[in-house]
C-alpha cells in the first residue's frame, strides 16, 4: 500500500483534511486528562460556626450546651480547617470534628471538593477521580485496539469519540461523589479508544517513511492542549465547577460529525478483503488530491496482484495440512475377513442392513 499512498500524494490536501481530523482528539484529551486539577481544587476552609444559642447537643458536644447556657463562662471555641477547639484559659478541655461542615473562601460550588466536603478526613478523595480515571484508560487498552482490528477503525473511533463527548458532558451533571468516579471510569475507557484507534489511524494514512510524522506533531498539539486547559480554566475561575465542565466537554461536540468527515484506513480496507470500499476511497482521494484516479487503482491493483500468488500457495499449504491431517486420523479399508464391516482408526463398525 505504501506504492497507493505515494501515487496518490503522501501529503495531499485528503491527508491534510484527514490528518487534522484526526489530530484534534489529542487536545479534547489533554483538556480532560488535567481537568480535575482546576475543577477539585481545595479552597481555604474551616469548620463552620456552631449556634451555640439555638442548636442542640448530644454526646460528645455537650460542651457547647453549657457554653450556650453559661454567659460567664471562659471557655473559648477557636474554629480550624479540620477540627473545633474548646480551650478555658489557654488550655484545652475538648476538641472534636467539624460538628457543623465548613465555611469556605469561596462559593462551594466552585469546586467538586467544596461541594461535597471532600476536606480533611477525607482529603485523598479528589486524587481518586484521577486514578479511577487511569483505571478506566487501562481497561480501554485493553480491548480497544483489538475491537478496531475485528470490526474496523472507523466505528471504534466514531463510537468512543461520541460516548466520551456524552460521558464528559454528563460529568458536569453527577448528583454525587460516587458518580463522578463512575463516569471518570467511562471517560478514560473511552478516551483510550478513540486515542489509540485515531493514532493508528494517522499512522496507516501515511507511506512507511512518513510515519514518524504524527508523533512530532503530537508533541506539539498535547502542550497546546494543556495550555488551553490553563487558560479555559482561567476564564472560568468564577464560574461553577459543571460549568467549567461542560465548557470542556464542548470542545468535542464536533465528534458527532465524524461519521460524515473521517474516512476508513484503507490499509484496513485492503487487508480484509474489501477492495471494492477501497477502490471507491482511492477515488475519493485521488479527486480530492487532483491525481489521476485511474493510475492510482492501476498500482492499487498491481500491488495487489503481487500479493495473491503467496495468498494462494499460503492456502495451499493450509489444505495439504488439513488433508494429510485427516488420512493420518482417519483411515479407512475394505477388510473381507471383517465380513460386512468397515475398519476405521482400527476400530470395526459393523455395516447395518
Amino acid at each position: 500500500m505504501d506504492q497507493v499512498m505515494r501515487s496518490l500524494g503522501w501529503m495531499g490536501s485528503y491527508q491534510k483534511v484527514q490528518f487534522v481530523l484526526l489530530m484534534i482528539p489529542v487536545i479534547d484529551i489533554a483538556l480532560h486528562a488535567l481537568s480535575f486539577l482546576f475543577l477539585g481544587r481545595v479552597f481555604d476552609h474551616k469548620c463552620a460556626e456552631v449556634d451555640t444559642q439555638n442548636s442542640s447537643f448530644d454526646g460528645d458536644h455537650w460542651i457547647f450546651k453549657n457554653i450556650s447556657h453559661d454567659a460567664n463562662s471562659t471557655l473559648v471555641v477557636t474554629y480550624g480547617k479540620c477540627s473545633v477547639t474548646v480551650t478555658n484559659q489557654s488550655v484545652e478541655v475538648f476538641s472534636s470534628k467539624c460538628v457543623n461542615g465548613y465555611e469556605y473562601s469561596v462559593p462551594e460550588h466552585r469546586s467538586f471538593v467544596s461541594e461535597w466536603d471532600l476536606v480533611c478526613d477525607k482529603g485523598a478523595l479528589p486524587e481518586v477521580s484521577q486514578t479511577v480515571m487511569a483505571i478506566g484508560m487501562m481497561i480501554g487498552a485493553s480491548f480497544m485496539v483489538t475491537l478496531a482490528d475485528r470490526v474496523g477503525r472507523k466505528p471504534v473511533y466514531v463510537f468512543c469519540h461520541v460516548m466520551y463527548f456524552i460521558t464528559a458532558v454528563a460529568t458536569a451533571f453527577a448528583p454525587s461523589y460516587t458518580s463522578l468516579l463512575a463516569l471518570r471510569l467511562a471517560l478514560g475507557l473511552f478516551q483510550q479508544g478513540h486515542a489509540l484507534t485515531s493514532a493508528i489511524m494517522l499512522v496507516e494514512l501515511l507511506p512507511t517513511e512518513k510515519r514518524a510524522l504524527p508523533s512530532q506533531v503530537g508533541c506539539l498539539v498535547w502542550p497546546s492542549g494543556l495550555l488551553l486547559l490553563g487558560l479555559v480554566c482561567w476564564l472560568c475561575r468564577d464560574l461553577s465547577w459543571r460549568t467549567t465542565q461542560l465548557v470542556l466537554a464542548a470542545a468535542s461536540c464536533y465528534s458527532l460529525l465524524q461519521f460524515w468527515l473521517v474516512d476508513e484506513s484503507l490499509r484496513w480496507l485492503d487487508v480484509h478483503g474489501k477492495s471494492q470500499k477501497a477502490e471507491h476511497l482511492i477515488k475519493k482521494a485521488a479527486k480530492q488530491n487532483g491525481v489521476d484516479a485511474v493510475s492510482v487503482l492501476r498500482v492499487y491493483k498491481e500491488d495487489t496482484e503481487k500479493l495473491l500468488p503467496s495468498h494462494h500457495a499460503h492456502t495451499r499449504l493450509q489444505v495439504n495440512r488439513l488433508t494429510n491431517r485427516e488420512n493420518t486420523h482417519q483411515k479407512v479399508s475394505a477388510d473381507p475377513n471383517q465380513g460386512d464391516g468397515l475398519q476405521i482408526n482400527g476400530t470395526q463398525t459393523r455395516a447395518k442392513n
